[in-house]
């Protein structure tokens, strides 16, 4: 009888532990949740635009994508036109590719043209799209290429119309090589740093509405505005963004696979908006501007921060 009372209280403490294992197991999965709902709609965070700086630091505006860590699928959509180049448009389709199997987001990445109709590219490749103007998909991620049949294009009001819309829609806009050029021309590279081909600078510059275009850089983040320099330099700029989107980890993944592993001193160009010499972070060395950023005096000296996590890190020293 005393050997039956103690296997149903044994059975009684399994029981219990079980039930706190699922309790701590669920607090743990909601503490996950509201993290990714941070990242996707609270305060979140933004890149740090210091060359070699792969941090996240504290959303200064609200002009930036809220996803650092994808909490739901994103829809990727490349355009593609008669005589575009084939590694801006495939270089930065392997990587989002390879992101989104190893970060099981879901989503899809999908080719636009104008029509439904065969493209063939600038090497002679033909390419079936996916979609036409009139049946795509809005995509989360917009990539416009670059390539020799990229100043046709930006003659086509058809064309200038779906890149100038689909931009607006879009939590991300791409620009690779001369496709930065199509994306001035139709206006969302307007007022905003950017970079191209190193051949097609000067016509970069020389569009209405340009004002900063800046050379010897892989390439630039302004806002929700990425663009590249020419060709392979969109690999560079997909495997930034895909660090921004999926996590350094998904990150990391891809360049193992495509092994592929670029120069670690040429990143992203800092963003600089006035002439004048800016004083620098002591913590990530992003230039900063004094009259807008966080300020701290210790033992007689000045110091200026992007953010707070980089002011407590200074300070913890």
């Amino acid at each position: 009888m005393h050997q039956i009372e103690k296997i149903k209280m044994s059975d009684n403490l399994c029981r219990s532990a079980l039930l706190l294992m699922l309790f701590i197991a669920i607090l743990i999965m909601n503490r996950q949740v509201s993290g990714e709902q941070l990242a996707a709609g609270g305060k979140g965070t933004e890149p740090c635009v210091r060359e070699g700086c792969h941090k996240e630091h504290p959303l200064k505006s609200g002009k930036m994508p809220r996803e650092t860590l994808v909490s739901s699928p994103l829809n990727i959509a490349i355009f593609i036109y008669e005589n575009a180049d084939e590694l801006d448009i495939f270089g930065p389709r392997e990587v989002f590719g390879i992101a989104r199997i190893m970060s099981s987001s879901g989503g899809g990445i999908f080719l636009v043209a104008e029509t439904a109709e065969p493209v063939t590219l600038a090497g002679g490749t033909k390419v079936i799209p996916d979609y036409a103007f009139d049946n795509a998909p809005k995509p989360d991620i917009f990539i416009v290429p670059g390539g020799t049949g990229s100043s046709k294009q930006a003659e086509n009001p058809k064309v200038t119309k779906y890149i100038s819309n689909t931009a607006k829609n879009s939590r991300w806009i791409v620009g690779v090589c001369t496709g930065s050029i199509l994306l001035a021309e139709a206006g969302p590279a307007k007022g905003k740093q950017t970079t191209t081909h190193h051949l097609q600078l000067d016509k970069m510059r020389k569009i209405n509405g340009v004002e900063n275009v800046r050379e010897g850089v892989r390439y630039v983040q302004d806002g929700n505005l990425v663009t590249s320099a020419g060709v392979s330099a969109g690999i560079d700029l997909s495997l930034w963004l895909t660090e921004q989107v999926y996590g350094a980890d998904v990150s990391d993944k891809v360049k193992s696979i495509i092994e592929y592993y670029p120069d670690q001193t040429v990143k992203v160009a800092p963003i600089v908006k006035t002439g004048k010499k800016m004083p620098v972070d002591p913590v990530c060395g992003m230039e900063v501007d004094e009259k807008t950023v966080i300020k701290v005096e210790k033992d007689g000296n000045a110091y200026y921060f992007c953010c707070e996590a980089c002011k407590q890190k200074f300070l913890e020293k």
